[in-house]
């Protein structure tokens, strides 16, 4: 009985819900294989794509591909290896999000991290601010991922008066999907003439008792019907595709709750 009511939910589910997928159809260059990691990171040293433009809107196609490889490359790599960490991909909901609040220049974190995507309902942030004539996204994510220096996986803990937030968000083995904002503030945050950046997440990470994944061998607990891409993130290529697109406020609650039954 309970089964027969289970596939009907899901029938409604799958029917109603505003889940918009797309299969990726060609590779990327976010799907190098984790020996050419190394690679990357050491040519891209000192050497990451400056933007010369400090518009408000200055995300463009190169500058997503650039952000989704380098958080790839972080989660891949990480030591001790994760058995959970999940490939992250581009929502361009989260970006109009991060974009939005970055053209506040409040410097500070966004109050309402709420956003509904498929399988959550909040999102996690990431700030970063520069005083330099032109951004760099290597320098921005790198600052987040030097992070891990401070930060002890074992004990989930981060050394007196350092951050670590910023990376256990990045390398948080839950939040699939990012998107990121950046904008020229006058003044922010006690600094002047300066590039705001925000980055928000989704399924948010940082939950206080947690540690940002599970240690173990790469993609060794990935969920049924992934793959291993970079050599240690699972990925599926509709999970990383995937958003909630409907305005009426209940078929985005089934669109979260639909994600949340199917690979959160």
């Amino acid at each position: 009985m309970y089964s027969v009511l289970l596939r009907a939910c899901l029938v409604t589910l799958v029917i109603f819900s505003p889940i918009t997928c797309t299969v990726p159809t060609e590779q990327t260059p976010c799907d190098l294989e984790v020996e050419d990691i190394s690679l990357v990171v050491s040519s891209a040293l000192g050497q990451g794509r400056s933007r010369s433009s400090r518009s408000k809107r200055d995300v463009d196609d190169i500058d997503v591909h650039e952000i989704v490889h380098l958080h790839n490359q972080v989660r891949a790599g990480v030591s001790p290896s994760a058995s959970n960490m999940k490939y992250m991909s581009w929502n361009a909901g989260l970006a109009e999000k991060a974009q939005e609040y970055a053209e506040q220049c409040k410097g500070g974190h966004n109050p309402d991290l709420s956003f509904i995507g498929p399988g959550y309902t909040t999102v996690g942030e990431n700030i970063y601010i520069t005083t330099a004539d032109q951004l760099n996204w290597f320098d921005a994510i790198g600052n987040w991922a030097d992070e891990v220096g401070d930060y002890d996986i074992y004990n989930d803990t981060c050394k007196e008066q350092k951050v670590c937030g910023h990376y256990t968000q990045v390398v948080w083995a839950d939040s699939y999907q990012l998107g990121c904002g950046v904008t020229k503030c006058a003044s922010v945050a006690g600094m002047n003439d300066a590039i705001l950046v925000i980055c928000n997440y989704g399924p948010r990470g940082n939950f206080i008792g947690r540690r940002p994944y599970v240690l173990g061998e790469r993609c060794s607990e990935c969920r049924q019907g992934d793959n291993c891409s970079m050599g240690g993130l699972c990925s599926n290529p509709f999970r990383d595709s995937c958003s909630c697109v409907s305005v009426h406020p209940v078929l985005l609650m089934v669109c979260a709750a639909m994600g949340l039954l199917l690979w959160a």
